[in-house]
């Protein structure tokens, strides 16, 4: 006779929530530390502008993040991630790109802890 099929696989806790947009909007509130807004123009403030579009870049990131997170079972490294990519616009967090990456996940598991723990 034949034998017993193997257990079903099993899937680790799901990360990404339905609304990725929201997370990331959330992620971006906690690395900007204050409320989302429309960013200055080029003209009115260059320096502010670039800012944004940083913390911006680092939050849509944050899906990439918890999708490497989901696959392997536990949060990256930054060169899981993408040192390369993290460190562009990491400085707007610190000068230090791996205190800039212990802001970066710390962030992001906050925004994790306080989705997973809000009423469905």
């Amino acid at each position: 006779m034949g034998r017993a099929a193997p257990p079903a696989p099993t899937r680790g806790p799901r990360l990404i929530p339905a609304d990725p947009d929201q997370f990331a909007l959330d992620v971006f509130v906690r690395l900007n530390k204050g409320p989302y807004t429309l960013p200055p123009s080029w003209k009115e403030d260059a320096i502010e502008r670039e800012r944004h579009n940083a913390v911006s870049s680092l939050a849509e990131a944050c899906v990439y993040y918890l999708e490497v997170q989901e696959a392997a079972g536990q949060p990256p490294t930054i060169n899981e991630f993408g040192r390369q990519k993290f460190g562009y616009y990491s400085r707007v967090l610190a000068d230090d790109i791996n205190v800039a990456w212990e802001i970066y996940q710390y962030a992001i598991q906050e925004t994790v802890d306080v989705a997973q723990a809000a009423p469905s």
